[in-house]
C-alpha cells in the first residue's frame, strides 16, 4: 500500500481543489498512514464556507483511491 498510495497519487485526486501540499506521515506500528492535504478546506475548519468543513467527505475521495488487489492484504 506505501508503494501505491503516495504523496503525488493523493495529490491527483484532490487537484481540482488546488492543494499546495500533500505530507504522507507512516504509521507502521499502527499499519497505516496519515495525510496532511494543506489548503483544501477554504481556510481552515473553522472558518471554511465548505458544507463538510471537518473533511469527512474528502477522506471517503481517499478511500476510493484504486489499488491493485494484491495490495489491499498486506501490511505496512
Amino acid at each position: 500500500m506505501v508503494e501505491q498510495v503516495t504523496e503525488l497519487r493523493v495529490f491527483g485526486v484532490f487537484a481540482e481543489r488546488r492543494p499546495t501540499a500533500v505530507t504522507r506521515y507512516l504509521l507502521p506500528k499502527l499499519q497505516t498512514m496519515n495525510f496532511v492535504i494543506d489548503d483544501v478546506l477554504d481556510g481552515g475548519v473553522n472558518s471554511s464556507l465548505n458544507l463538510d468543513t471537518h473533511g469527512k467527505a474528502f477522506s471517503l475521495m481517499l478511500l476510493e483511491l484504486p489499488v491493485p488487489s494484491e495490495f489491499l492484504y498486506e501490511s505496512l
